[in-house]
């Protein structure tokens, strides 16, 4: 393996080296950073990087249950249990940001189809500290009527400060809600309003015993870290977490359409249109539809850009739209400078061919643009941790991220055009402007 930033060395060593760990993986990085990952009794998945350079510690807990996990009647019950994670763990007690708060650490958490991801940063100092706290709601977290109606409300407003005012996440939910009828990506990540108001602490507490277990976790820390150290940390306060059911993804969308068109609720006085496809077979082509999805809409001058703004001067700006944080599509997002949005329609299914009629040298250029592009973007110990969570967590594979560069290098023009062949078609093209 010979690439310039990212040699990645796979020692695999499959021995029971303490009660608790049963096997370990490092992956030692050209960037100085060494990754370890550790496999606790209970199931839970923990990769601890060393990066000494880090000024703080990052704290990732990606737990595989999203939206997509959802059913009618409980739709938005992953977003509004996110929320609830921030509340006492008993009746009485502190919140998170309280007890975290005299530790010097910050946090965050979001919502995904496919996952609910909590973000914290600490000061290495204060690890052992903000674990045994994150620890504590992960596994004892007791929810109360009074405190999720709490929650109830802030999620209400929402609604009314986002989804109601604003065109751009309108259009958003609307087009996953176009392109896949009586499928659980049909309703957004904060579920139908109806429903809201029918989620009880009952639900909440089942919610959180079925899917909030090691069997659907992975726990990320970065910093300037011991790895031995740090694990030594993770055991004393996770070992004791009992395994349970594992989130199952929905069956794939399969129903036959032709090319979708729809418009937002939400009235705009700009012309976005927010366009798409949805992906056959995600997990099986992700490098490709990731490399795809940067050359059709992500770069700075992507197909999109060179035929819809420069070319044709049918739009004011071009870009792709939440790739790493969304799943099932691959979107464009743009600003009509014409009045007439169905210019657009023809001229995006013309990237397909602007893609095949492309030189060798442009394609290797696109290459390179991604590569680095991946490359700057891990360098922030935070940015590390997070892609490495995301290639777990959503590919169910971390070696793509330790061989990510590895692997673009090895992408054909040809690879991708096939994989453009299965999803890049007229009948699974959806469209949403936004209302006028």
């Amino acid at each position: 393996m010979t690439n310039r930033f990212c040699k990645t060395v796979l020692v695999i060593l499959a021995f029971f080296v303490a009660p608790n760990l049963v096997a370990k993986e490092v992956w030692h990085m050209a960037n100085g950073n060494t990754t370890h990952k550790y496999v606790l009794d209970n199931g839970l998945e923990v990769f601890i990087t060393e990066n000494k350079r880090a000024p703080l510690v990052s704290v990732y807990h990606w737990v595989k249950v999203g939206s997509l996990h959802e059913r009618k009647g409980i739709t938005g019950i992953s977003h509004l249990f996110e929320h609830m994670m921030f509340r006492p763990v008993t009746k009485g007690g502190k919140n998170f940001f309280d007890l975290i708060q005299p530790l010097g650490a910050s946090a965050n958490a979001n919502t995904r189809y496919m996952a609910t991801v909590y973000t914290t940063t600490v000061p290495k100092e204060n690890l052992a500290a903000l674990l045994s706290i994150e620890s504590q709601r992960f596994q004892n977290l007791m929810v109360s009527k009074d405190l999720l109606d709490i929650e109830r409300k802030a999620v209400w407003s929402e609604y009314s400060t986002k989804f109601d005012t604003s065109p751009v996440i309108d259009i958003w939910g609307k087009v996953y809600e176009s392109a896949f009828d009586s499928h659980p990506y049909e309703w957004t990540i904060i579920g139908y309003r109806e429903d809201l108001n029918k989620i009880n602490a009952k639900d909440a507490n089942d919610y959180f015993r079925s899917f909030y277990n090691p069997s659907n976790t992975a726990l990320f820390i970065s910093g300037d870290l011991d790895a031995a150290r740090v694990l030594s940390i993770v055991k004393k306060y996770y070992r004791d977490w009992q395994p349970g059911q594992k989130a199952m993804l929905p069956e794939p969308y399969k129903k036959k359409t032709k090319m979708i068109i729809a418009q937002g609720r939400v009235k705009s006085a700009g012309k976005q249109v927010l366009a798409g496809f949805r992906l056959i077979e995600e997990k099986k082509h992700a490098l490709e539809y990731y490399v795809l999805n940067h050359i059709l809409f992500g770069s700075s001058n992507s197909l999109a850009t060179k035929r819809l703004q420069v070319k044709k001067r049918l739009v004011s700006s071009v870009s792709d739209f939440n790739y790493d944080y969304d799943s099932g599509m691959m979107k464009v997002f743009m600003i009509g400078l014409d009045s007439n949005w169905r210019k657009l329609i023809p001229q995006i299914i013309q990237l397909k061919s602007d893609f095949k009629n492309m030189s060798d040298a442009e394609f290797a250029a696109y290459k390179r643009e991604f590569k680095y592009g991946f490359q700057e973007g891990i360098l922030s110990n935070t940015s590390y941790n997070s892609s490495l969570a995301l290639a777990w967590g959503k590919y169910e594979n971390p070696n793509m991220f330790f061989n990510f560069t590895e692997k673009i290098e090895k992408v054909t023009k040809n690879d991708l055009e096939k994989v453009l062949e299965i999803f890049y078609k007229q009948d699974n093209f959806i469209l949403v402007r936004a209302k006028n």
